[in-house]
């Protein structure tokens, strides 16, 4: 009979978070700051052999942030939002199948990006058309609050129209590395076209890693 192991009870019921210091390290490519993230999901005696920042996935300020780890059994990636949005996930290396590298073409990203700068800026000017309109036909204070209101919507619209678009985008044009794990979730590190390179460099490690852990685990 195999031996199992003892059930202990966590110690701690902490939530998962990721600190807002840590956070900012991180974003800078901290490899101390991804660290400590990645420690929260990774066994305390793994060797981790990339930790990097890839980009943010939207507007900086308003997007997600995503990072990526290496260690000497899996591949990672983290993804940080607002209001406490984190997605983690991994496969094991002797597990993966293959990977894909998305780089996407430029074509899109500027059709995109030009028409959601034409709409935005078409809708912030007709709120200010209308605002001056409301302030013209109200007069006094009751009529310049209401003209703030009509122009501060139409900025809040043209706003959400360009994050969207951002965010279609982002759907239907990946960019990044792709690992696929057998019967598992495929990991998918999204990286900015500028940090492609990195998500390159996570790949070659990913393939020498997995001949590694073959050699010390067997074929799974």
């Amino acid at each position: 009979m195999s031996a199992t192991l003892p059930y202990q009870a966590p110690t701690s019921i902490a939530p998962i978070r990721v600190e807002a210091s840590i956070l900012q390290r991180a974003k800078a490519n901290d490899v101390q700051a991804i660290t400590t993230m990645f420690q929260q999901f990774v066994s305390p005696d793994e060797e981790i052999y990339f930790a990097e920042y890839c980009g943010v996935q939207g507007l900086w300020g308003l997007g997600r942030h995503c990072f990526a780890c290496l260690t000497n059994r899996r591949v990672a990636s983290l993804t940080v939002g607002l209001f406490g949005f984190i997605v983690y996930q991994d496969g094991f290396l002797e597990y993966g199948n293959s990977g894909v590298i998305y780089q996407p073409s430029k074509l899109w990203l500027y059709l995109f990006g030009g028409w959601a700068a034409f709409v935005a800026l078409a809708l912030a000017l007709i709120s200010f058309a209308a605002g001056i309109g409301v302030f013209y036909e109200m007069g006094g204070v009751l009529g310049l609050l209401a003209a703030l209101l009509v122009v501060a919507f139409g900025l809040a619209a043209s706003a959400l129209v360009f994050l969207l678009t951002v965010k279609a985008y982002y759907r239907f044009f990946k960019c990044g590395l792709v690992w696929w794990i057998r019967e598992g979730i495929a990991v998918y590190v999204f990286t900015n076209r500028s940090k492609l390179t990195r998500a390159n460099h996570l790949y070659r490690l990913c393939t020498q890693l997995r001949d590694e852990r073959l050699k010390a685990v067997g074929h799974p």
